[in-house]
Order: C-alpha cells, then sequence, then structure tokens
C-alpha cells in the first residue's frame, strides 16, 4: 500500500470516530484538525522525508521578553523529558512560537498515530500555559532550572 493511501486511512479511521467524514490529506498531503474550535493542528505529509508532520501554535512572544524566551525554548528542546521529543520553534520573521513533530511513516498504524496525536495535544496545552507566563514576564517553574 502507497504511504499516502495508508495516511489517508488512518485519518478516515480517525475522522469516523470523531463524526468527521471525509477526513483526508488535500493535494498538497495536508489537512488540518480544529480542536475545541480554538486549537489548529497542521498535518503534512513529507514524501521525501517519510514524515508526517504536526505543527500547532502556542501564541506569540512580547517583543520585550522574546530574547530570553527563545534561550528557554532552546534550552527546552534539549531535554527530551520537557518536551516529550516535540520541537519548539519560532516562526522567522514573526513573533509566533510553534510546537511540531515528526512522525516516521513506515509501517505508520491507526492506533500510534492517534497515541502521537493525543501526546501532541496535551503538550500544546502544556506550552500554551508556558508561552503565556512567558509573554507576561514570568518564566515557569519548570523551565527555572534550565
Amino acid at each position: 500500500m502507497d504511504t499516502t493511501d495508508n495516511i489517508n486511512q488512518i485519518l478516515e479511521k480517525f475522522g469516523t470516530e470523531i463524526s468527521l467524514k471525509d477526513l483526508k490529506l488535500d493535494k498538497n498531503n495536508s489537512c488540518t484538525l480544529v480542536f475545541d474550535g480554538t486549537q489548529n493542528i497542521q498535518l503534512m505529509y513529507d514524501e521525501q522525508l517519510e514524515t508526517l508532520d504536526f505543527f500547532g501554535e502556542l501564541g506569540d512572544l512580547p517583543e520585550q521578553w522574546s530574547d530570553r524566551c527563545c534561550d528557554c525554548l532552546l534550552k527546552s528542546n534539549a531535554d527530551w523529558a520537557l518536551t516529550e521529543g516535540l520541537t519548539l520553534s519560532k516562526r522567522r520573521n514573526s513573533k509566533s512560537v510553534v510546537l511540531g513533530y515528526n512522525l516516521p511513516t513506515l509501517n505508520l498504524t491507526f492506533e500510534v498515530f492517534e497515541n502521537i496525536l493525543e501526546r501532541f495535544l496535551k503538550q500544546i496545552d502544556l506550552w500554551k500555559s508556558y508561552v503565556q507566563q512567558m509573554s507576561q514576564g514570568e518564566l515557569p517553574e519548570a523551565l527555572a532550572e534550565l
């Protein structure tokens, strides 16, 4: 089975579970999932790397704290237990912070997809609260020791 077909079957099964018909990748090999009307998760299949990439917006950093916050984000990426292997990034020429994950598609199953998505959503919630605290000039306790 083609990898794109496998991903689409997984997305279709997930869509059926959440009462969303015809969930699949578009012609650009991407799709967007919206949770609670507030959180968009962008999924993109990278054919060259054979990964299904997850992206979620965490919020914006204020200019006065940007350097300090970026330093915290960089140090957090080095602590696997803190990010659970996900990657924090700041969009170039923007104040926006993004959480990302590259899921290898070799032998990808529905169960693996569902587990990664659940973990991703939990980390989005956690890091949104951290970014909010940092944007107010506060350093979250979990990041204070970095």
